[in-house]
């Protein structure tokens, strides 16, 4: 049976059943609703949640890839100049990519924590 809402404030899950005469007239009607109110706002904030999560993983896995790429190339150019000024870039560069290394981690842990959702 459908839910039902109640002056706007709650949502109920009605339910009812019809009463009849051994003869098959009926008699009357029994019915009952339950108040659901609770459990349509945790489904909407649990959908809402699973929402952030997608958009969460889709912009780090961006700009993983936005940050990543012109590192590559810094790198690259640092290598083909050398000298002191190659070391201070490359070892830079290298902890940046430890920071985007841990983004790509929580990407996955999300990922993860999607799956089970």
């Amino acid at each position: 049976m459908a839910s039902v809402m109640i002056s706007c404030m709650s949502v109920c899950k009605p339910a009812a059943c019809s009463l009849a005469e051994s003869n098959g007239n009926p008699v009357g009607i029994i019915g009952s609703s339950r108040d659901i109110t609770g459990k349509k706002r945790a489904e909407e904030a649990w959908e809402e949640a699973f929402a952030q999560i997608e958009a969460n993983i889709y912009q780090a896995s961006l700009l993983n890839d936005q940050i990543r790429n012109p590192m590559a190339v810094i790198m690259g150019l640092a290598d083909l100049e050398g000298g002191e000024r190659m070391e201070k870039i490359i070892n830079g560069v290298k902890k940046r990519d430890d920071i985007i290394t841990r983004l790509d981690r929580g990407v996955l842990e999300s990922e993860l924590i999607r799956a089970c959702m």
